[in-house]
């Protein structure tokens, strides 16, 4: 294997370890909120009250509240700020730049893109 390979293997597995750690930490606080929506497409949240995997629905709504609020900021954040780091030392690849920021759009005009469609359908 090159130099070169050798050392984008070492980035690639040391992104994927702490991508993995931040991913399944958990914080116990969290263990006891309970997300719940109801016809007028607000969400509640309950502490304690309901278990989060009682239902599909449940379930869904807090994926949907996980992938679109501050944790999909701190990872995009992230990921502009590596873009940013390759882009300074010169390698910078236009193709994963590209995807990387068609990925932020996509991430957070995920939920009026269905919305909109939905709203075409009907």
């Amino acid at each position: 294997m090159l130099s070169h390979q050798r050392k984008n293997t070492l980035y690639t597995v040391t992104l994927l370890t702490l991508a993995g750690t931040l991913l399944l930490q958990s914080h116990p606080a969290l263990a006891q909120i309970s997300l719940s929506g109801n016809s007028t497409g607000t969400v509640s949240v309950g502490i304690g009250g309901g278990a989060l995997f009682s239902s599909g629905t449940n379930f869904l709504t807090a994926l949907v509240t996980l992938l679109t609020t501050t944790w999909a900021q701190a990872i995009g954040v992230i990921a502009v700020v590596c873009l940013a780091g390759s882009m300074m030392t010169g390698r910078m690849h236009v193709h994963l730049a590209l995807s990387v920021i068609a990925g932020i759009i996509l991430m957070f005009c995920a939920s009026s893109i269905v919305s909109g469609i939905a709203a075409a359908a009907n």
